[in-house]
């Protein structure tokens, strides 16, 4: 699911995040990205589960974002998320906002 907010498209990320659901979120920060929605925030609130293919998939698609002059950003992280981020060390290059508004508005 999707929807707009000022300055940005918002996708939610629900269910599991590994290695069978990599390709789709891939490929839908793809899709948005090719419809002109560089600016990308990836609202976490329905996650349930995340491995490393999962936070690949999250870097993957900053990746794509990126490349095409945009961003994406993290909002409604969960605990369990959020700590395995900062396990890895990837606290900076996986943004982690409380709202989406609040991913959009910062810098």
């Amino acid at each position: 699911m999707t929807w707009p907010v000022t300055g940005a498209m918002v996708l939610s990320v629900g269910g599991e995040l590994d290695v069978a659901t990599m390709p789709q979120l891939v490929e839908r920060v793809r899709a948005l990205v090719e419809q002109g929605h560089v600016r990308i925030v990836l609202d976490l609130g329905h996650l349930e589960f995340c491995d490393c293919t999962g936070l690949r998939a999250l870097l993957r698609a900053r990746e794509i974002a990126a490349e095409a002059g945009g961003w994406t950003r993290l909002s409604r992280v969960g605990a369990m998320t959020r700590h395995i981020i900062g396990l890895t060390g990837l606290r900076e290059a996986l943004a982690c906002y409380e709202s989406a508004a609040e991913a959009v508005a910062a810098h």
